[in-house]
């Protein structure tokens, strides 16, 4: 059936809502036509139930434990089972059982059935309807007669074919020689619980070996009886058989049983067991973990996923969070016995005293699903009223929430301990579900609850695969308008529905459009109203599919035609139209929807806006690129240098290679220390950006671009502004650049959607050192004091923090030469040594380590106080990075400069590795007097007196400043005494002797923080000038020497001018005036 333009259902969406609403709370389970069941005032009447099918016929078997025997009324409470026909009458009848006195039981056995609590368990076997019913206080009085001994509680189970007319005891305790109260067997109390599985009958006998218990196990076809009885393992007073289980554990063909000890060390076991001839042995165990819970108290074998082996459920009816309120635990069978604990509990409502877990039950599977439900009593929930719980069974395992909980109280009758047990298992009504059975003995009642039918419904919304909007096919209040054809179909699968059934449904269009848009479809409902939701009915038959279509029209002034629309289809079981049937018994139950993880009745679909496009599937393809405008770099890496409070640029490209993209947005995220400040000319680029926190570590922006759309082709560059946080920590902070859009973009396209940035945080430390010598140059070589010649000087070194971070622990090590090499005499010393901030202390070793004579100075001047200086020792060196260690150029360049005078290098190397040097300051050897001569006379020379690493030559000095923040300066004074006469040693000694200090920051060891400028160092330079003065000795003998030699001379000179004739000069002028005078 297929009609156009159907109005509004008669009953409204309102309407419609509230039936939603209303039916929320149920499940399959049906409360209003429950059937109760009474007996006997305090007869205990609903200990116990089982739902029980012998050919068409179902009853009710209920146990009343301490009801009295209509059958023989001289035994005082032996207890009764009483079958109920669940019809109009419920008419409830006892069967004749457990009051035979002469009933056979062994050579010295005699029955006592009074207090026997038969009727304290039943258990079914699903093949043929064999019935077991016991009661686990009967006692043997043999011995109580004859001997006047103590009544042996053996406890007795009997066996009731499915036509519940024949039966037979069963007493799997009884020892023909034993007879007192403490024997292994004599009060084990067989029959508490029992199941029935196959051949096997299985009882709890939890007295048994002074109430370490025990589970026994009867094969009815070889009639041998298994019991575990190692008491090795289980301890003492466990109460071992309190509750029993069986299934298959260890391969699906194989059976395998199961035993509660809820008493086990007080918190509790489960063992699971296998049957080995005449013995049980423990393959397994699951373990109970709070004091006091009694765990074990219930146990449950069940397939619950179907794989072929049983999972297995533990109750704790005493776990106590406030008091009480009781957990089930469930293990899943992953193979050969090994059970694993889910990750979570059952705990029903949680509720105070409730005693959750009971009684634990599988029902069969219910809800028709294929997996098996299961049903959890909390009796004494609701102030003793009770409640049940049912889970249902799902492919991996139990759900966690339930599905149903049926109170007590809302039966509308005084049910009080409703839920003590329960049973299921057996359809009673015909309609092929299984259908559940409660007790609540307190009020002596019963209950059946039917199992209403599940209805899975195929649903489906028929949409054209799109709308071409310039094409009008319909007309809306006589004008041309674009429509889109919708249709809704239904299809039903159930298990013996029969007639209509009515779905009623809402069906909304357009339910994605963009927030802050109107919806761009409507459905006319009425003329004047429009809406985008509209409701309807549909009746359809098991098997049939069934259609109807609406007109979703097309509104006139949409923007958006890039965003898909979705229709939206919910719906819900409206009434069942069913023919009644021969049977007078049961009104029909309106079938329900299944539900669960795997079945919803909200379902989607979607279809577009015709668009012709350029690419393949009218994909865009948006493209983002990214970087960081950094104010600083060190070794090409831009970074942020953390306290300059500089802000930051990210500059964001975004582009599209595609169709034109809807709604384009950009994702920022971001640690919690970035701000973001603006983005630049954001208006004229149409980017408006809002915070988006996500976490508390986390922060970012969700900016859209452009209006509406973003072209094919179109590029746009976004530069945002961004500051990080004053009390930032260095580190990597990652940036997050997301591109998306509301249209489609292809899978293959999204790689470079993104883009990862990595921000550097660290401290950029920039120190700069300078220093002076109070004295630049001084004059030695004065022979007056020539060995004792003392000199003082003060050097000053400056260091300033000029940023643009803090300079965390920082560290001054200055070197001096303290002697002349090769010589091992004390040239100089330090005095004292201060710093503005921080301390300074002098090591006097050179293994990186300082002796116990060294002295730690302040920015006070402290006194020598060892276990402080040991202390600063050990817990500086290991931050700081060593300067052996070190390759600064500094080094390479002072190690090439040598003396040129000095003739064996390798004789260099070797004085540098001594560490003794004599402190006597004025036992120095005199020089000799020839070598004195010739250095008066030599050409005048320069030598530098420096130090190399860790130099046993040197003295050091090392000044710890602490954190310097940006813009501070300390300032370093040394006080050194200096021994000129050791520069006047020969050899060695040269006109100017260039003693070098050199102050060297080291930096401290952390990669997060950057020394713009490596090992700032400076070398300050003393010049010491050599008199050029002689002794005194020696300017006489230069003064003598100078005498002889000029006397020598003088010889000669007369020698030369009397062998030359000079002094004949005379004679020869005489000669000459005589010939004169001749004339």
């Amino acid at each position: 059936m297929t009609t156009y333009g159907l109005g509004l259902h008669s009953i409204g969406l309102n309407m419609l809502f509230c039936f939603l609403l209303r039916h929320a709370d149920l499940y399959n389970l049906d409360i209003p036509h429950a059937i109760p069941l009474s007996g006997p005032n305090g007869t205990f009447f609903g200990y116990s139930v089982l739902l029980h099918k012998h050919q068409q016929q179902t009853w009710v078997i209920v146990g009343a434990p301490v009801a009295n025997s209509r059958f023989n009324q001289a035994v005082r409470n032996p207890g009764a089972i009483y079958k109920c026909k669940i019809t109009d009458k419920k008419d409830c009848e006892q069967i004749q059982l457990g009051v035979m006195l002469d009933m056979p039981c062994g050579r010295h056995c005699s029955a006592e059935v009074e207090n026997q609590w038969l009727g304290v368990s039943l258990s079914r076997r699903q093949q043929d309807g064999l019935v077991l019913a016991c009661g686990h206080r009967w006692k043997n009085v043999y011995f109580t007669k004859k001997e006047d001994l103590n009544k042996l509680p053996h406890g007795v189970c009997y066996k009731l074919e499915s036509d519940l007319n024949q039966s037979s005891p069963l007493i799997p305790c009884y020892r023909d020689h034993e007879n007192k109260f403490d024997s292994d067997f004599a009060s084990c109390q067989a029959g508490i619980s029992n199941v029935l599985i196959g051949d096997l009958i299985v009882m709890g006998a939890p007295g048994t070996l002074f109430w370490t218990g025990s589970v026994f196990v009867h094969n009815i076809s070889s009639q041998v009886t298994s019991a575990y009885l190692d008491d090795n393992v289980v301890l003492y007073g466990s109460y071992l058989g309190y509750s029993v289980g069986a299934g298959h554990f260890l391969h699906p063909n194989s059976t395998e049983v199961v035993g509660g000890a809820p008493q086990y060390g007080q918190t509790g076991r489960a063992y699971i067991f296998s049957i080995e001839s005449s013995t049980l042995s423990i393959i397994s165990e699951v373990k109970g973990q709070k004091l006091g819970s009694y765990f074990g108290a219930t146990v449950c074998a069940v397939d619950l996923n179907t794989d072929g082996l049983s999972d297995l459920l533990v109750g704790a009816p005493m776990f106590s969070t406030v008091r009480e309120e009781g957990r089930v635990y469930i293990y899943m069978n992953q193979g050969q016995a090994n059970m694993t604990e889910m990750e979570f509990t059952l705990a029903g409502r949680d509720s105070y005293a409730a005693r959750f877990g009971e009684s634990i039950t599988s029902l069969g599977d219910i809800d028709d699903d294929g997996y098996p439900d299961v049903a959890v009593g909390a009796p004494q929930e609701d102030d003793l009223h009770g409640a049940i719980y049912i889970y249902n069974g799902r492919k991996t395992g139990l759900g966690q929430y339930f599905s149903q909980r049926i109170a007590g109280s809302a039966l509308g009758s005084a049910f009080k301990m409703f839920g003590q047990s329960v049973s299921g298992g057996i359809d009673v009504d015909g309609n092929g579900y299984p259908d559940v059975a409660v007790g609540a003995f307190l009020s002596d009642s019963a209950v059946v609850l039917r199992t209403r039918a599940v209805v899975m419904v195929e649903a489906m919304i028929l949409l054209p695969p799109s709308v071409n909007r310039t094409h009008a096919l319909c007309t809306e209040n006589g004008q041309p308008a674009v429509c889109l054809k919708t249709s809704v179909c239904f299809q039903l699968h159930a298990k013996r529905v029969s007639g209509l059934i009515e779905i009623l449904y809402n069906l909304t269009a357009d339910v994605k459009h963009i927030e802050g848009l109107q919806s761009r479809f409507f459905f006319n409902t009425n003329g004047t109203e429009l809406s985008n939701a509209t409701a309807g009915s549909i009746k359809t038959r098991h098997g049939h599919m069934t259609c109807v279509t609406h007109l979703a029209f097309l509104r006139r002034d949409i923007r958006d035609i890039f965003t898909p629309i979705h229709f939206e289809l919910q719906y819900e079981l409206g009434e069942h139209n069913v023919v009644r049937g021969n049977s007078k018994s049961f009104p029909p139950l309106r079938p329900m929807l299944q539900r669960g993880e795997e079945y919803s009745n909200l379902l989607t679909n979607k279809t577009v806006f015709t668009r012709y496009c350029a690419w393949a599937n009218c994909s865009t393809n948006l493209q983002v690129s990214a970087q960081l405008l950094l104010p600083r770099t060190h070794r090409d890496m831009p970074y942020v240098a953390l306290g300059e409070g500089k802000t930051i640029l990210l500059n964001v490209t975004l582009s599209n290679a595609g169709d034109a993209a809807f709604l384009p947005m950009l994702h920022l995220r971001y640690p919690s220390n970035l701000y973001f400040i603006k983005v630049l000319d954001a208006e004229e680029k149409y980017v408006s950006c809002k915070i988006a926190e996500e976490e508390k570590t986390s922060v970012g922006l969700d900016c859209s671009v452009g209006n509406l759309y973003f072209n094919t082709l179109a590029e746009v560059n976004i530069s945002f502004l961004l500051d990080v946080s004053a009390d930032s920590e260095p580190g990597d902070l990652n940036i997050i650049i997301n591109a998306t859009r509301e249209n489609l973009e292809n899978e293959d396209l999204l790689h470079d959607n993104i883009v990862n940035l990595t921000l550097l945080l660290r401290y950029g430390v920039n120190l700069n050192i300078h220093g002076f010598v109070s004295r630049t140059e001084f004059v030695f070589g004065d022979f007056e004091e020539p060995h004792c010649s003392a000199e003082r000087f003060k050097y000053t070194f400056k260091v300033v923090n000029v940023g643009p971070s803090i300079s965390h622990g920082t560290r001054v090590e200055i070197d001096i030469p303290k002697a002349l090499a090769p010589y091992p005499y004390r040239l100089l010393n330090i005095l004292d040594i201060q710093s503005s901030s921080g301390w300074c202390y002098i090591r006097n070793s050179t293994d990186g380590t300082s002796s116990t004579n060294g002295t730690m100075y302040g920015s006070q001047r402290a006194s020598t106080i060892d276990s402080v200086w040991l202390n600063v020792t050990t817990t500086t060196d290991s931050y700081w990075t060593n300067r052996s260690s070190t390759t600064h150029p500094y080094w390479t360049n002072i190690s090439s400069t040598t003396d040129t005078n000095w003739t064996s290098i390798s004789y260099w190397a070797n004085v540098r590795n001594w560490t003794t040097v004599i402190e006597d300051e004025c036992d120095l050897p005199d020089s000799n007097p020839l070598n004195d001569f010739f250095f008066f006379f030599s050409k005048s020379s320069r030598r530098h007196m420096y130090c190399m690493k860790e130099d046993a030559l040197c003295l050091y000095a090392v000044c710890d400043l602490g954190d310097m923040d940006i813009g501070k300066d300390v300032t370093i004074e040394m006080e050194v005494e200096m021994n000129s006469g050791v520069l006047d040693i020969s050899p060695g000694r040269h006109s100017v002797m260039l003693l070098e200090t050199t102050a060297v920051i080291s930096p401290k060891k952390d990669p997060f923080i950057w020394f713009l400028k490596e090992d700032p160092i400076t070398v300050v330079v003393l010049e010491a000038h050599h008199s050029h003065k002689l002794k005194r000795v020696i300017e006489l003998s230069i003064i003598v020497a100078s005498l002889l030699l000029g006397l020598f001379i003088l010889a000669l000179l007369v020698i030369c001018m009397w062998k030359s004739g000079f002094f004949k000069r005379e004679d020869k002028m005489e000669n000459i005036q005589r010939l004169s005078w001749d004339y």
